[in-house]
């Protein structure tokens, strides 16, 4: 299975199986046996004889909107927010303080005191903060509600 597949089947869980897509533009390349056809027109290339220019922009545009809206289904988003992220290296270490800080509405010094309480783990200093948990509580939460930010902190106690 492609990572697009992989992907956009995401976005129906409720199917066990794999969902084929076919994606194509300008009515080119139907492929009979896919369950699910996007279908976009890009119209007429800008230069005669590229096939890559318009059509190419158009279809990484869908793939986007789709891959897209399986990062929210799969619960890798807050807000408008990348909160699913492994901090692996300086930039991202600094990403993951400026969410904090910008979701939690902390000062950077203590955003970097949480995220060390979490094992550097941006969803479970989210709900540490935001619910006033342990970080061992805040991962318990997240399991029960897989993975997801949002619905960790809409439940009621």
């Amino acid at each position: 299975m492609s990572h697009t597949e992989q992907v956009v089947s995401n976005l129906f869980p409720e199917s066990n199986r794999i969902t084929f897509w076919n994606i194509r533009v300008n009515r080119v390349n139907r492929i009979p046996d896919s369950l699910h056809h996007v279908e976009h027109s890009s119209g007429p290339e800008a230069i005669t004889g590229s096939t890559r220019l318009k059509a190419g922009t158009a279809t990484k545009l869908v793939l986007n909107t789709l891959t897209t809206a399986s990062m929210v289904r799969l619960g890798k988003v807050y807000e408008n927010l990348m909160v699913d992220l492994t901090p692996s290296c300086d930039k991202l270490r600094d990403r993951s303080r400026r969410i904090l800080c910008d979701i939690a509405g902390i000062a950077p010094t203590d955003a970097d005191a949480v995220l060390d309480r979490a094992d550097g783990e941006l969803k479970t200093a989210i709900v540490m903060q935001k619910r006033a948990v342990s970080a061992e509580t805040a991962r318990k939460l997240l399991r029960e509600h897989d993975g997801a930010v949002r619905s960790t902190l809409e439940i009621n106690d």
